[in-house]
């Protein structure tokens, strides 16, 4: 009786972090992949890999019917590939071409880390240098660096003001609402598609001198 080949499906990491849960981008490493298979496995293994098919492991003991559920998994930092692969029993996988048996692949990342943003100026910046953060405009525009594509928060005094993305080269610019005259701390935190948060920048300081004092000359007093 010819055996029928069972073919896996790759579903869900059992921690995917980040604001999507399902792009197989995370900061965890210890994870259960699920998948499932689309007949009973019948004389047949299947094996999985985290290095994209370079080394394998045999986990044929964790399918329950058609359901999978590879426990112990420790992913690879950075970005690599998932491949669960069906064989008739006693195959090893290794030198096996796609032909002699049914395999699934998934893309994922495991980052844990992030970059710390900073701001590297306002515009316009009116004062006599220019960078010196002091102006005369009150509808700033704060720009600075992150980690590509990071989700950065502005925050003023502390408190959240703008929201921004960074860009593919992390450069990042927000919009200020218009601010009186006075003095601000500007700060900026970000976090990544893995969920990493970012310790806060470091504090830039802002002075808006909105208006000019002129002091009236003192007149001579004539007796």
């Amino acid at each position: 009786m010819a055996i029928i080949s069972s073919v896996p499906t790759i579903t869900a990491l059992s921690d995917d972090s980040g604001t999507d849960t399902s792009d197989f981008i995370t900061n965890v490493a210890s994870q259960t992949i699920s998948g499932s298979l689309d007949n009973l496995l019948v004389d047949q293994m299947l094996w999985g890999s985290l290095d994209g098919g370079v080394s394998w492991v045999d986990i044929s003991g964790m399918v329950s019917g058609l359901d999978i559920a590879w426990t112990g998994v420790e992913l690879l930092s950075g970005s690599n590939t998932i491949v669960l692969k069906t064989t008739d029993t006693g195959v090893q996988p290794e030198g096996v071409s796609a032909a002699d048996g049914s395999s699934a692949s998934q893309e994922y990342v495991l980052d844990t880390e992030i970059v710390t943003p900073e701001i590297t100026g306002i515009s316009e910046d009116t004062g006599a240098s220019g960078v010196d953060g002091v102006t005369s405009d009150t509808t700033l525009t704060v720009s600075g660096t992150a980690e590509a594509g990071a989700f950065v928060v502005l925050f003023v005094d502390g408190q959240p003001a703008a929201t921004t993305t960074a860009d593919s080269e992390g450069e990042w610019s927000a919009a200020l609402a218009e601010q009186s005259e006075g003095s601000y701390s500007l700060t900026a935190e970000s976090s990544d598609a893995a969920g990493n948060v970012s310790q806060p920048s470091q504090a830039f300081d802002v002075e808006i001198l909105s208006l000019i004092h002129i002091s009236e000359p003192t007149r001579p007093l004539y007796i």
